[in-house]
């Protein structure tokens, strides 16, 4: 179901006024005029721990001359990419080659251990041989299995009919070479005509077997949120999340749900597309929650660390990043492991601009949390120059007061996160950035955050 239109269940109230802050804010704007909304169902939330188990990065473990020489090794920050994989706390990693190094199996066999599972790339010529080496390889750690990557730019004038026949080999072998539960996911392109491409070709065994739809969203130095800023057709204008999911999932598929395996930011001023660190880390909290709305069952960052570009999480020495450290901290604070947590109702109103978007999540104990940013671009990508967005407030009202109400407001300057705790009152007036921050309604311990 689409995430979006759950979360647009609860009470919104969008107007042009708004009562003073209880929070003290350094810039403040009037609400822009808008139609006023408002529903008085309860929200179902979604679990939180879902939304952690969601997440991903990805890897190219067997790139021997970048970074990952640095697998169990120190590099110079005296990290190794097995240390900073677990201290991150990602379950989702996606890699491919298992079946061509077996030497590295150990290490693959460590990060399982640590508490990840693989999402394992194939390429055209993976037959039954290779993926018995890819099960014996991960084991349980194998998650999925995923058609080839991005042969919409190989040359090959027959790719989209090879990533077809390649479903058909994962298919055939299902249930027998590996197990039935592992999640097939479908090919990847990186354009409206790759996808259309694959539309083209009459190959329902192939479409039917696949489990998820697969996009690769990116926003060169734009704002996740974006509308988009190409031609527009039926499937949505060209950038938008909405957009390259259509694409996706429009390819003769019968209905299935879609994943996002890359999505990231630059953030070296001299690549094309960068934003700042700082921007990185607000842009990459917004992505995963953008795309979790717009439906997206697993997100994948692109990429751990820097190689032949500035995507990572950690730069070329393995040092953290603020975005790593941000995605950390979400996974600390969100992560709620246990058996299937169902939705959860909880029937509160926001009333902010209509810039303000919110997403609400609850844990096992009882607690809900509310995601709330503001959706403007910080960044002019025609100019590479930053734009500034004023901090605006949002009033949470909500039908029964709270026991607690505690904010976790992210720094996006290194990643951490200031812990604010505030009197239980069934109306909350509070200040919002272009940074996410986390409400916490009720009483729980509070995790532990990294500095």
């Amino acid at each position: 179901m689409n995430k979006f239109l759950i979360i647009g269940v609860c009470t919104v109230v969008v107007a042009a006024a708004l009562v003073a802050s209880t929070e003290k804010s350094t810039t403040s704007r009037p609400l822009a005029t808008a139609t006023t909304v408002e529903d008085t169902t309860s929200a179902p939330a979604q679990s939180a721990d879902t939304f952690v188990d969601a997440l991903g990065v990805d890897t190219h473990f067997g790139y021997d001359d970048t970074i990952y020489r640095y697998l169990s090794r120190p590099a110079p920050s005296g990290n190794t990419v097995v240390s900073v994989l677990k201290t991150l706390g990602v379950r989702r990693i996606r890699d491919g080659g298992m079946d061509q190094r077996p030497s590295l199996c150990p290490i693959y066999r460590t990060v399982i251990a640590n508490g990840a599972n693989f999402d394992a790339l194939t390429n055209p010529t993976t037959d039954t041989t290779a993926l018995r080496a890819i099960v014996a390889c991960l084991g349980s750690g194998l998650s999925a299995l995923e058609a080839p990557n991005e042969r919409d730019t190989s040359g090959d004038k027959n790719w989209a009919q090879a990533d077809l026949a390649e479903m058909r080999v994962l298919i055939a072998n299902r249930g027998t070479t590996f197990p039935a539960s592992v999640n097939l996911i479908g090919p990847s392109a990186t354009s409206e005509a790759g996808y259309a491409a694959l539309a083209a070709i009459d190959d329902p065994t192939a479409k039917a077997g696949i489990d998820f739809a697969n996009t690769h969203i990116y926003f060169p130095g734009r704002e996740p949120e974006t509308k988009g800023w190409g031609r527009t057709d039926p499937f949505g204008t060209y950038g938008a999340v909405t957009t390259t999911r259509n694409w996706a999932i429009s390819n003769g598929y019968p209905p299935k749900p879609w994943v996002s395996t890359e999505t990231g930011y630059r953030d070296d001023p001299g690549e094309t597309g960068y934003v700042t660190p700082a921007l990185k880390t607000k842009y990459l909290l917004r992505d995963l929650l953008t795309q979790w709305q717009a439906g997206a069952q697993r997100i994948y960052i692109y990429e751990l660390a820097d190689e032949h570009g500035s995507w990572g999480l950690l730069d070329s020495s393995l040092r953290p990043k603020p975005a790593y450290t941000a995605i950390k901290n979400l996974i600390t604070i969100l992560s709620d492991p246990g058996p299937p947590l169902g939705p959860g109702a909880f029937r509160y109103t926001v009333r902010a601009n209509p810039d303000v978007q919110h997403l609400l999540l609850h844990k096992r104990d009882g607690s809900f949390w509310i995601w709330l940013w503001q959706t403007d671009p910080g960044w002019d990508p025609r100019a590479d120059t930053p734009i500034i967005v004023p901090s605006t407030t949002a009033t949470l009202t909500f039908e029964n007061a709270p026991t607690k109400l505690t904010k976790y407001a992210f720094t996006p300057e290194d990643g951490s996160v200031t812990v604010t705790d505030f009197q239980h009152a069934s109306t909350f007036i509070t200040t919002v950035t272009d940074t996410p921050e986390l409400i916490q309604i009720g009483k729980i311990k509070k995790p532990i955050i990294l500095p």
